[in-house]
C-alpha cells in the first residue's frame, strides 16, 4: 500500500482468508456478479500523498483500526503463520 507491501501469502491464502486491513478491503471491493443489487464496497478516505506519505503504517489514516501506534512507527513486516506475512501492529485482531 503506497509503496509498501502489507501481506504476503499464496494467491489461495490472500482470497481466502486476507489478514492485513487493506488486503480485506480490496477483497471485499471486488463485485460479485451474483450479487448485483448490492452496492459494491470500498476503502473510505482518500488515497495518500505518495511524495508527503503519512507517518507510521501508511495506511492508517484509512484503517478502521488505527491507533497512535500506527500514526507514529511503521509496522515490522512480519510472520503471522507459515507462509504469511504482515505489516500491521494489530495482526493480533485478525487472527
Amino acid at each position: 500500500y503506497a509503496g509498501n507491501v502489507v501481506e504476503e501469502g499464496s494467491v489461495f491464502d490472500i482470497f481466502d482468508d486476507p489478514i492485513h486491513p487493506y488486503t480485506k478491503g480490496l477483497i471485499a471491493a471486488v463485485p460479485n456478479p451474483k450479487e448485483k443489487d448490492k452496492p459494491l464496497k470500498y476503502i473510505s478516505g482518500s488515497v495518500p500523498n505518495l511524495i508527503h506519505p503519512p507517518s507510521g503504517c501508511r495506511f492508517h489514516p484509512r484503517c478502521e483500526y488505527s491507533t497512535e501506534v500506527c500514526v507514529k512507527k511503521k509496522p515490522e513486516f512480519k510472520k503471522v503463520r507459515e507462509g504469511r506475512y504482515v505489516a500491521c501492529h494489530h495482526t493480533d485482531l485478525f487472527l
